[in-house]
């Protein structure tokens, strides 16, 4: 019974505070890497690329939540995906998991793995 009061307070809570940035679109403030790869989907294929000095601020626009690392833009007239840690924004999105990554090629196991990787099986 005190999980589900907590459940519905933290529902009330998130309504409340949402209506904040209700209608307001998120703009990319700047390009973190030198060149960024543009896909046409998560995980999907590359149809471009573009250079952090050919970006204008806040010419692109986040269309949707980031999935498995990626997140969908707007801009010059097209929507397409790039990776959520390539662009800075005027405002927190929330970051999901990016499967599949490999740090410095090891494969060494951690003791504290709950719930990490969830997102992608």
């Amino acid at each position: 019974m005190q999980k589900i009061a907590y459940l519905i307070a933290l529902a009330l809570i998130t309504a409340v505070a949402a209506p904040t940035h209700a209608g307001e679109s998120v703009k990319v403030t700047k390009l973190r890497s030198a060149k960024v790869i543009i896909f046409d989907a998560p995980e999907g294929t590359q149809i471009g690329e573009v250079f952090r000095e050919q970006y204008t601020p806040g010419a692109w626009t986040v269309r949707s939540e980031p999935q498995r690392g990626y997140v969908q833009i707007a801009g010059d007239g097209t929507t397409f995906w790039v990776k959520n840690f390539a662009i800075d924004t005027d405002r927190r999105i929330s970051s999901s998991a990016e499967c599949g990554v490999k740090l410095a090629g090891s494969e060494r196991k951690m003791g504290a793995t709950r719930g990490l990787g969830e997102e992608c099986k």
